[in-house]
């Protein structure tokens, strides 16, 4: 009689351990759930992207090498030629 007292006493710790764990892990998966869908709701609300395919189009020929110009303090520029000229 007193092994079955005891794994009684065994089953209904492991259960109330087993109820404690659950809790744990439902309250947690109701937060990340509840993130998820928030996150969700923002990325399709969220206005979608335009690509712009002309937008580095230029009436410009290109140039075969660069010119660097940069303005001094007093907004003068200044021409730096770069050695491989």
């Amino acid at each position: 009689m007193n092994n079955e007292n005891d794994l009684l006493e065994f089953a209904n710790d492991m259960k109330e351990q087993y109820d404690k764990m659950k809790n744990n892990y439902d309250i947690k998966i109701a937060a990340l759930q509840q993130e998820n869908k928030f996150l969700r709701d923002e990325l399709t609300n969220k206005a979608p992207m335009n690509y712009l395919d002309d937008m580095f189009k230029s009436p410009r020929e290109p140039a075969r090498f660069p010119t660097y110009v940069c303005l001094n303090k007093y907004g003068e520029e200044i021409l730096y030629v770069p050695d491989y000229y």
